[in-house]
């Protein structure tokens, strides 16, 4: 059960202040109630899936360095909010 909540639960919980900053400039309700309404239901039904399994394999042979992870992050952070916050018109 612990290491379904590393790989689920834990992630799930600290992706939403992630989730916030992509999302600035909007309403409040829709910048933190919709990460963490939807964090929540996916978490619980991750959680459910999970306690029916019995065996449990390590992902850990293919991960990519964080770096390159976080480095990704923000440069994606910085597409939306320097390019697309101010929107693209269409016409």
């Amino acid at each position: 059960m612990a290491y379904v909540f590393q790989v689920a639960t834990l992630p799930a919980l600290l992706a939403v202040p992630l989730i916030v900053l992509f999302r600035i400039p909007r309403e409040l309700i829709e910048v933190l109630a919709v990460p963490a309404v939807v964090s929540v239901i996916g978490t619980v039904w991750v959680q459910a899936c999970a306690w029916r399994e019995t065996a449990v394999r390590s992902p850990r042979e293919a991960q990519p360095p964080l770096g390159y992870l976080v480095a990704a992050a923000i440069a994606l952070l910085l597409v939306f909010q320097l390019v697309l916050r101010r929107g693209i018109a269409f016409y």
